[in-house]
């Protein structure tokens, strides 16, 4: 339906164009009355448009009064445009609606733009081309469907979809139709007023200095003879009046020299034009001949009967030389044809062709060849069409002369793109006798805007997608080009920032900055960089001019966002002088150890300067004394170190200083520096000593007493004990009761005994690989039969946790005390919550920044106990400190803990709020190659057996001695015995070849037990021997086996072990 009403309004605007030229033809349109008389007409028509519009929706309309407007504003002028304007607003708020707003706009829209072309146009900046008046109609089209959006906001959308197609297309379409017919009338009328005035000018031209005219009348007398004709008779026209022709005028035949025919005579007689073909001469009154060139027609009156003749001639002498002129201008002309830099071409109506030297070579042929073919055969095939039209054009007499693009086909195939002119030369009776084309070559020139046609599709392309921020402006500092993210920056679609001002699109303030920065470039021809802050993000902007002929017509640029570079250099700027004024000395090195930088507090500390090390490797100023520079750089590049060390000031001073290094990681993760942090500890070590003295003095005067109170108890038990037997001698069940309650006594200071090693560090560490899930199940197992039924376990432990390596008894003991300790702290029942899981070296340096293993198995044991106070958990870890009652404790349990976590290079925490109860969290350092293993069986104890060899038994203990060697003589052993290594080493040379094996004490007077060792593999290399004491040192342990040592028996003796450990060395004698 849309189509047919622009039809409607189309039949409306062209009947416009029709009238339009008829008042003009009356009133001319540069007058007053004309403009006003023009006004009114558009007005009207716009009206009339606006009467059989497109009912979109009742009160919204579409016609062609856009068109109408624009186009009579801008052939017509402003007044006119006014007065179309005012009429059509005024019907159209007549005619009411929810459009009528919006119909006002786009009639004042129309007319701006028409006004604002109509200055174009007059400054000869719109040449009213198809193109200009496509694009113009194209304008006014996107203007009015930008206006749409100032209708009802319910129609807004079904309007766009409507109209907005066919607005777009048939528009341009219909203002191109339009403007090009008012455009030819305004040029048609050029044209009139201009062959008018040629007019005139000729009349005035022939009556003042025209050719030679003579009258007569019907007898051939004269009547009028003009100035020119009175010069070249020599006859006055006074003289010649009344005579006859022939006496005034006579000719004669330029080479007979014979009398030519009396035109006069022929003309009345026959009553014919007349025209002299060959070129007589005239001889003058004075007898001097004249060549001329004469014609004659008859005068006839209203009633079409002759009245005589008129005969016009003139002085052809000039002719005459100019026709001898024109053989050498012919032979010039042919000259300038054959050799001409550009296509020249005559071609025949026939399409014959006769082409010259730069035509040929354009396509390759000779001229033999273009010879035999005509115009249409060189033409591409597509052109063909064009070029058969343009020449029927010329030969209907509709043009006069054409430019057109055509393409050839060159003699290889390829094709020639040509701008071609043609000019049809006719003879004198207006019959097309031959064109005349000149050819210039422009394939060149099409591949250059094909170029440029892929560079504008290129540039469009990156305006759309460029990350940067883009800009163009003109000389009045308006956008005219923006990349498409500026609809991002400044919330608004691109096509309202287009034609605006700095202080429509940016903050007053920034505006005004832009404006200055912009004036200045186009003032002194330089670009500029400044920065600008626009809704808190920072940008960087580089502007630079375009000159054009020398003067800046435009202004570019792009602006980045350098907010996160901002905020970094902030940072950094902070980090920097953070850095600069730390009191810690603070040094970065490359990869190649060569340092980068070094802070105020490394230099003062170490007493270099600058110069001295910038630039410098890190070892060639020797930092420190025995620093394992290797081990440390090879641990920082995997993640950090960190230590004390001694560190070397440029003079020599050696120094305590604490280090911390970690390396320094790109964003790809790769390490591009290494950066350390020490700290000079001299005071902090000399009051460490100090306190660690007082700490240490405390420490032995509370463990001596702890060990004294515990062990007097234990004492006391067995010394009442033993006296209770001595005084129950026969009573066999109070013996058996009171052996055993001194057996758990002797039991209970061996425990004790244990643990102060524990604690102190002093007992072997046997690491494997352990499974912590199996050691649980086996000590909740255990626990679950022993603790109160009140008290409940719950268990979580990660899949697939890794191994660890560790003491699987010193882990057992720990964890036991843990245990116990929240039972302990839940005496009316509760909850401990075992959870075990895996961790990253990363989430364990949060808490021990020291940690440098990649994982970590992280034991939680939780209860919901008592908890503790700060003070209390401040002391938990100090030897022989409890809170519970005196006889329940020893205060050595999570001193225990504390030392078998540190031993396995572990770490322990404890977190604890009084009344909500305490969690413990070990962490137990993975190894590299950590493999998982189901469980490790524990070995059951092995029967006691005995055996017939001998042994020798040397202890310096009496009743020791006699104790092991009645168990041994019990299980069927020989025994010899020995109370000092002498005497042993005395005996074994008497006995060597008897004495099966040695079991000896370590601490034995005059000789030790690895003196006694040494002499006797002496004579024996591979002597058999089993050494018992209650301590071993872990070093000489290590030492004694080494040198070949079958064993060790810890005291005090368990009869059982003295026989399996005897068994196990005889038993694996070579």
């Amino acid at each position: 339906m849309i189509i047919v009403d622009l039809i409607y309004n189309l039949s409306v605007l062209a009947a416009l164009s029709v009238l339009s030229g008829f008042i003009d033809s009356r009133h001319d349109r540069k007058s007053a009355s004309g403009k006003i008389l023009q006004g009114v007409l558009f007005g009207a028509v716009a009206i009339i448009g606006m009467l059989y519009p497109f009912h979109f929706v009742k009160g919204i309309i579409f016609d062609g009064r856009s068109i109408v407007i624009s186009l009579c504003t801008l052939f017509i002028g402003p007044l006119s445009g006014i007065i179309s304007s005012v009429m059509a607003a005024a019907f159209r708020i007549y005619l009411g609606g929810g459009g009528a707003l919006t119909g006002c706009l786009v009639v004042t829209a129309s007319f701006l733009i028409g006004l604002i072309f109509y200055g174009k146009k007059a400054q000869g900046k719109f040449k009213s081309t198809r193109s200009d008046l496509y694009a113009f109609g194209f304008l006014v089209s996107a203007v009015m469907m930008a206006l749409m959006l100032t209708l009802p906001a319910a129609s807004i959308r079904q309007a766009y979809t409507v109209i907005t197609a066919t607005v777009m297309f048939f528009f341009p379409l219909i203002t191109l139709l339009i403007g090009k017919v008012l455009l030819d009338q305004e040029e048609n009328k050029g044209y009139l007023d201009k062959i008018k005035h040629e007019k005139l000018l000729y009349q005035t031209t022939l009556y003042s200095i025209g050719d030679a005219v003579i009258t007569t009348d019907i007898e051939g007398a004269i009547r009028n003879m003009n100035p020119v004709a009175e010069q070249l008779t020599g006859w006055s026209e006074q003289e010649a009046i009344g005579k006859k022709f022939t006496e005034v005028f006579t000719i004669i035949d330029e080479d007979s020299r014979l009398n030519v025919e009396n035109p006069v005579e022929k003309i009345l007689h026959e009553g014919v034009f007349y025209t002299l073909t060959a070129h007589p001469l005239l001889v003058s009154r004075n007898g001097r001949t004249i060549p001329i060139g004469n014609s004659g027609a008859p005068i006839k009156n209203e009633d079409g009967e002759i009245t005589g003749a008129v005969l016009v001639f003139h002085d052809q002498t000039e002719e005459h030389t100019a026709r001898e002129n024109l053989l050498a201008s012919e032979a010039n002309f042919r000259n300038l044809f054959q050799n001409s830099p550009v296509g020249k071409s005559i071609t025949g109506i026939d399409g014959s062709l006769r082409v010259n030297k730069a035509f040929r070579e354009m396509l390759g042929y000779s001229d033999e060849e273009l010879r035999e073919r005509t115009w249409m055969d060189v033409t591409f095939s597509e052109d063909v069409r064009q070029s058969t039209e343009i020449f029927q054009a010329f030969l209907d007499h509709k043009i006069n002369e054409a430019r057109y693009e055509n393409r050839f086909v060159h003699k290889n195939g390829t094709l020639v793109w040509t701008d071609t002119s043609i000019f049809l030369q006719r003879d004198t009776e207006g019959n097309p006798q031959f064109f005349i084309t000149t050819i210039n070559d422009i394939t060149e020139r099409k591949r250059i805007e094909e170029a440029l046609k892929e560079g504008e599709e290129i540039f469009r392309h990156f305006m759309e997608n460029s990350p940067i921020y883009v800009f163009f402006k003109d000389e009045n500092i308006r956008a005219i080009r923006l990349s498409k993210n500026y609809e991002q920056m400044l919330g608004r679609p691109l096509e309202e920032l287009i034609g605006k001002t700095m202080d429509e699109l940016f903050p007053s303030e920034l505006a005004k900055s832009m404006i200055i920065d912009d004036k200045k470039i186009l003032r002194e021809k330089k670009p500029v960089v400044v920065e600008e802050e626009l809704n808190g993000k920072y940008y960087t902007t580089i502007k630079f001019p375009i000159l054009i002929d020398g003067r800046p017509r435009f202004l570019a640029g792009y602006t980045i966002d350098i907010t996160e570079r901002k905020h970094a250099e902030e940072r950094l700027n902070l980090f920097s002088h953070t850095v600069k004024s730390i009191n810690e000395c603070v040094c970065i090195t490359d990869l190649q150890k060569t340092i980068l930088y070094a802070n105020k507090a490394f230099l003062n500390t170490f007493g270099y300067s600058e110069p001295e090390i910038f630039g410098k490797s890190l070892e060639a100023i020797n930092p420190g004394s025995g620093i394992p520079m290797e081990k440390i750089f090879a641990s920082t590049v995997l993640g950090a170190w960190q230590g004390e060390l001694v560190g070397r000031k440029k003079n020599g001073t050696e120094f305590p200083i604490l280090l911390s290094t970690s390396v320094v990681l790109d964003d790809k993760g790769q390490p591009i520096a290494l950066v350390g942090v020490a700290t000079d500890i001299s005071e902090q070590k000399k009051l460490q000593g100090q306190l660690l003295q007082a700490q240490k003095n405390q420490s032995i005067g509370t463990l001596a007493a702890g060990i004294a109170h515990d062990f007097n108890n234990i004492l006391g038990i067995v010394l009442g004990y033993a006296s209770m037997l001595e005084r129950s001698a026969g009573n066999n069940k109070k013996i058996s009761e009171y052996s055993r309650i001194i057996t758990q006594a002797v039991n209970r200071g061996a425990a004790l005994v244990r643990q102060i090693l524990t604690f102190a560090r002093k007992t072997d560490i046997i690491l494997a690989p352990m499974n912590l899930n199996d050691l649980l199940n086996e000590i909740i197992s255990m626990l679950s039969q022993t603790f109160p039924r009140v008290i409940t376990f719950h268990k979580e432990v990660e899949r697939d946790l890794p191994v660890i390596h560790a003491d699987r008894m010193q882990i057992h003991q720990s964890l036991l005390n843990l245990f116990v300790n929240a039972r302990d702290a839940m005496p009316n029942g509760g909850a401990i919550t075992i959870k075990v899981e895996k961790l990253t070296k990363a989430r364990v340096q949060e808490k021990f920044p020291s940690a440098d293993q990649d994982f970590y198995v992280c034991l939680n044991v939780a209860d919901t106990g008592e908890g503790m106070t700060d003070a209390t958990r401040r002391q938990i870890f100090d030897p022989f400190f409890t809170t519970k009652e005196q006889g329940k404790g020893t205060g050595l349990g999570l001193a225990v803990v504390y030392g078998v976590i540190q031993s396995h290079h572990g770490f322990i925490d404890v977190e604890s709020t009084l009344g909500h109860g305490s969690t413990f969290q070990l962490y137990f350092p993975v190894p590299l190659a950590s493999e998982k293993i189901i469980s490790v069986p524990i070995e059951a104890a092995a029967e006691s057996v005995g055996g017939t060899e001998m042994v020798l038994l040397v202890e310096d203990e009496e009743s020791l001695l006699e104790m092991v060697r009645l168990l041994l003589e019990s299980k069927g052993y020989r025994v010899m015995t020995a109370q000092d290594g002498n005497e042993a080493f005395n005996m074994y040379g008497r006995y060597t070849h008897e004495i099966d094996i040695v079991l000896t004490d370590m601490g034995l007077p005059g000789m030790t037990g690895m003196d006694l060792f040494k002499n006797l593999k002496q004579i024996t290399p591979n002597v058999q021997v089993l050494f018992a004491s209650g301590f071993f040192e872990p070093d000489l342990k290590s030492e004694l086996l080494k040198f070949g040592a079958k064993g060790f028996i810890q005291k005090p003796y368990s009869p059982d072990e003295v026989l399996r450990k005897l068994r196990e060395a005889l038993d694996t004698r070579p």
